[in-house]
């Protein structure tokens, strides 16, 4: 599975390496040694998000209350897309989702750490 959650932002803080970017009109933490201002492009893969159907738990500094928009069966995993304030894409097993029971306009959390983020500099 490859990287398709393509989203685009600007750092807004950054202390000791840890960036925090604005995204839409959210905030997401990530590493990276970019200046403030810089406008980037966040990759997050879709086996990094963790969905839960109440607040997460742990050490996940990007934490989202969304909203699922769909919903695909494909071979061992079912991919949840999600709106965070910006759309979402994660994979979990067919155990997970029996588990979360997720249904087209529900609510979930989505959670992922900042280490599961890529930042470049943006193309435009």
């Amino acid at each position: 599975m490859g990287v398709e959650n393509i989203l685009h932002g600007r750092i807004v803080e950054i202390q000791d390496g840890f960036a925090k970017i604005a995204v839409a009109d959210e905030i997401i933490c990530a590493l990276s040694d970019l200046p403030v201002g810089e406008r980037v492009d966040v990759f997050i893969r879709p086996e990094a998000i963790v969905y839960s159907s109440s607040g997460p738990a742990g050490s996940a500094r990007n934490v989202f209350d969304c909203r699922i928009t769909k919903i695909n069966s494909a071979g061992a995993m079912v991919r949840l897309e999600a709106e965070c304030g910006f759309t979402l894409m994660g994979a979990i097993t067919h155990q997970a989702a029996e588990e979360l029971a997720p249904s087209l306009g529900g609510h979930i959390f989505a959670s992922f750490k900042a280490t599961a983020v890529h930042v470049t500099r943006g193309l435009g």
